[in-house]
């Protein structure tokens, strides 16, 4: 059984200590001896073995054996969820694509960094693979009131610097980066390649979204310059986004990237080509693997769950009574 604490473990070790002391005092008084308390306990105990995050291993799969850290630069704006793709949106098309990347890396570090109405990191570098997936499963339009149009730029330069700050923490790391995104940018300077070159990235690749015919921003955004083509009313209440292949393969060209136009069905020969790009061999002639896990600790959640409903049914029950003898 391997354990993955949700909580930084001395926070559980002090739980722990604390139902321990609880338990033997209500042992020592006999006033506290009784279904209730034991209830109570257990709810505790089972909430204990919850956060411990116990799982089963049930395999393993080739580790990369060098330290590789994967960088998903995702574009999340409203024209990401655009339907031109296969009948479908172009950010669902991104996160299939998102996914096999990040299940064809077991044993690297993650990170994720987004841009919708702004900027920032959706997910700090880490190795929890089962965390990476979840963070790219609950990426989401952002709120029409919210949306001040998209600068791609943005979220590049914000990715250099990011990567920057963490290969002076870590020079060893073999950095991968993944752009995600229709190319499309809403506000100044559209056609700038002005930022300068990744640093510290040994391979990248750039992938984009959506078609050239396009469709209807599902959002109300008051897109005011290049990338959209405008309906008759100006307020853009309604715009026809498309794929800005041009920028997306300016931006590729300019870090050496390979580019490619997706439609969530990216090709492994890409992945494999990352791999050998950053020297990150898979190692096959040595034990190193990185262990699949099959989790189980919602098992133990649900028994949480169905004791606190007992606890409420029980106090429920409690005041019903007294009522009754109030009312009679």
């Amino acid at each position: 059984m391997i354990l993955n604490p949700i909580l930084p473990i001395y926070i559980i070790a002090l739980l722990a200590i604390f139902i321990v002391a609880l338990s033997v005092f209500c042992i020592i008084k006999k006033k506290y001896r009784s279904v209730a308390t034991l209830r109570r306990i257990l709810v505790l105990v089972f909430l204990l073995i919850t956060l411990l995050r116990p799982s089963l291993a049930n395999g393993t799969a080739q580790q990369v054996s060098m330290d590789v850290t994967l960088f998903l630069i995702i574009d999340n704006s409203n024209s990401m969820y655009v339907e031109d793709v296969n009948g479908g949106t172009r950010m669902s098309a991104l996160k299939k694509d998102a996914l096999k990347i990040i299940r064809s890396f077991p044993g690297a570090h993650y990170s994720i960094l987004v841009l919708d109405k702004a900027t920032y990191t959706l997910l700090p570098t880490t190795t929890d693979l089962n965390a990476t997936i979840v963070g790219v499963d609950t990426l989401g339009a952002t709120s029409s009131q919210d949306s001040l149009g998209s600068n791609l730029n943005d979220l590049i330069v914000f990715a250099q610097e990011g990567i920057k700050q963490y290969n002076k923490k870590h020079p060893e790391s073999q950095n991968i980066v993944v752009l995600m995104s229709d190319g499309e940018t809403t506000t100044d300077s559209v056609d700038a390649i002005s930022f300068s070159s990744f640093k510290a990235v040994s391979a990248g690749l750039v992938l984009g979204y959506g078609s050239s015919e396009g469709g209807i921003v599902p959002y109300f955004a008051k897109y005011t310059n290049r990338g959209v083509v405008k309906e008759e009313n100006q307020s853009c209440s309604s715009c026809t986004s498309k794929i800005n292949e041009d920028y997306l393969q300016k931006v590729a060209s300019n870090y050496h990237f390979k580019y490619t136009h997706s439609y969530g069905d990216i090709d492994t020969a890409l992945i494999n080509d990352l791999k050998d790009t950053a020297k990150s061999r898979i190692d096959t002639s040595s034990n190193k693997s990185a262990v699949s896990n099959t989790e189980f600790y919602w098992i133990f959640a649900l028994i949480v769950l169905v004791l606190l409903l007992w606890e409420f049914a029980s106090s429920f029950n409690v005041i019903l009574s007294e009522y009754e003898v109030k009312n009679k």
